[in-house]
């Protein structure tokens, strides 16, 4: 895995190498979180472009955790042909934030337009901008008896920006999972990503 370093000003430095035999090599981004979602979009943007120089890949995939996913999100809907990826895959984005007030917890069906948040109303409204060629895997939790934080409904808002215009749409509701530090180790989350890119 390499991982790569932006900061606020656009500095990106690289660590680590990939291998003439990685077939599927991992570049883990790192972004500043004192910005917001349509400036991580174009951080992304600078690190893919540089890394693409760098390490003469052509195709990839684009995979974002929590909030992370919402920039990766604003990054499909602003780039470039070139820059587009073959997969997306968001995991507990919070696309119509965590209110259970503005989400039904449990259910699965888009958000009523009434409640919507700024933030889902935005990446509807720039939808038409993303490639319909790509194949997009939105991964939420269900959580059976503890609280959940991020309802349900709010992790598969996403619906609502993708399915009417990409033409590979899917959404895989999976069991708990612990931690962030735990999603490159989870077998469920590292199955539903491999049979969905394979």
């Amino acid at each position: 895995m390499v991982t790569a370093t932006i900061t606020t000003t656009g500095a990106v430095t690289f660590k680590g190498q990939l291998l003439n035999s990685d077939n599927r090599p991992y570049l883990q981004v790192q972004l500043p979180t004192a910005v917001n979602a349509e400036q991580q979009a174009q951080l992304i943007k600078r690190v893919l472009t540089l890394a693409q120089q760098h390490f003469e890949f052509q195709r990839f995939n684009l995979v974002g955790y929590g909030t992370g996913g919402l920039s990766a999100t604003n990054y499909v809907e602003h780039t470039t042909t070139r820059l587009t990826p073959q997969h997306l895959i968001l995991i507990a984005t919070p696309f119509n934030g965590t209110s259970q007030q503005n989400n039904h917890r449990h259910k699965t069906t888009p958000v009523a337009a009434k409640s919507q948040t700024t933030t889902l109303a935005k990446l509807i409204a720039h939808r038409q901008s993303i490639s319909p060629k790509l194949k997009v895997l939105i991964i939420a939790e269900k959580v059976v008896k503890a609280k959940q934080s991020l309802p349900l409904q709010s992790a598969l808002a996403g619906q609502s920006v993708f399915k009417p215009v990409v033409k590979s749409y899917r959404q895989k509701i999976l069991r708990s999972w612990r931690t962030q530090s735990d999603l490159l180790d989870n077998r469920q989350i590292g199955n539903a990503i491999q049979s969905f890119t394979d």
